[in-house]
């Protein structure tokens, strides 16, 4: 009996078997295989609308003797992870090898692109923290082998890495919907502003976490330079980041000038008025941050102008 049920439930198996590919052929769709079309080399002003972070281990790959990436772009039409610059074909392309020059014009091309030119920024003694990415892009290699050649600086949006540092940014998780181009001149400063719970360490916080500080100003250290003098240039500077200086004046928020200076080997970094030295060699850095300690800000104060405070 045991036998006739084994074989039973064999047979039911073979039969369910033989309906399915029966299925499965009846389905067969006919046709050709068509090759998924090369896209064109972009064009400077296209929109970057591939996440970054989908190749991010692979974006700076050419400086480890590796090759360029592509990110996919289109026209803008609307929300974009970032934006290309400048794009070089032909025997003007850049090649891999000459990356690392290029990367300094290039990131000079991405200042000017969201409407900040350090060459015109007053220089002492805080220049503009900005938080914004660059990438070196070039043809993959379907495009290369079909006889594309170009090189494209693109600009992109960015947080902090995982590891926190200021020192590498990661790709941003989010789109803007308006145009980088001009975004910094216009007001629209947001996108690009660096916050911390450490502004002497070297550790960044999402500026839509909470934190303790946003960083507007860094510099290096000028001889002569007092307290007194670095607190009033960062006050004057916070009153230009915000866009108002009533949540200055009315205790909302505070601007804060710290020095520092590497301490002795092995020791941590000095800082505050001891690290002011008449040589100038200290960094200058402009925070805001909320009056009341109890509290942080949850948001770039860049642009608030008189609205409300981003406090928790």
């Amino acid at each position: 009996m045991e036998r006739r049920r084994l074989g039973a439930a064999a047979l039911i198996t073979a039969l369910v078997v033989v309906f399915a590919l029966g299925v499965l052929r009846s389905r067969v769709i006919e046709g050709e295989a068509v090759a998924v079309p090369i896209p064109p080399s972009p064009q400077a002003g296209d929109c970057v609308v591939q996440d970054p972070r989908q190749i991010a281990g692979q974006l700076h790959q050419w400086a480890w003797g590796g090759s360029y990436v592509s990110l996919r772009t289109a026209p803008c039409t609307g929300p974009r992870y970032g934006e290309v610059v400048e794009v070089r074909s032909g025997d003007d392309a850049v090649d891999v090898a000459d990356a690392s020059g290029w990367q300094e014009e290039c990131r000079g091309q991405v200042y000017r692109l969201i409407g900040l030119d350090l060459r015109t920024e007053e220089r002492a003694p805080f220049l503009p923290v900005v938080q914004v990415g660059l990438a070196l892009t070039g043809p993959d290699p379907r495009a290369a082998a079909a006889g594309q050649r170009w090189s494209a600086c693109v600009a992109t949006l960015t947080r902090p890495a995982s590891t926190g540092s200021t020192l590498g940014f990661a790709p941003a998780s989010g789109t803007v919907d308006h145009p980088l181009a001009g975004a910094w001149s216009r007001g629209e400063q947001r996108p690009f502003a660096v916050c911390t719970d450490d502004p002497a360490g070297p550790d960044a916080v999402p500026c839509d976490q909470p934190h303790r500080f946003e960083m507007l100003g860094r510099g290096r250290g000028e001889p002569g330079a007092t307290q007194a003098s670095l607190e009033r240039a960062c006050a004057d500077l916070a009153v230009r980041a915000v866009g108002a200086e009533s949540p200055l004046r009315d205790g909302a928020l505070i601007s804060r000038a710290l020095a520092v200076r590497p301490g002795p080997v092995g020791g941590p970094p000095v800082t505050g008025p001891a690290a002011i030295s008449a040589d100038g060699a200290f960094t200058a850095m402009c925070l805001v941050a909320s009056a009341d300690p109890t509290r942080q800000l949850v948001a770039s104060i860049r642009g608030t102008g008189t609205g409300p405070v981003p406090l928790r």
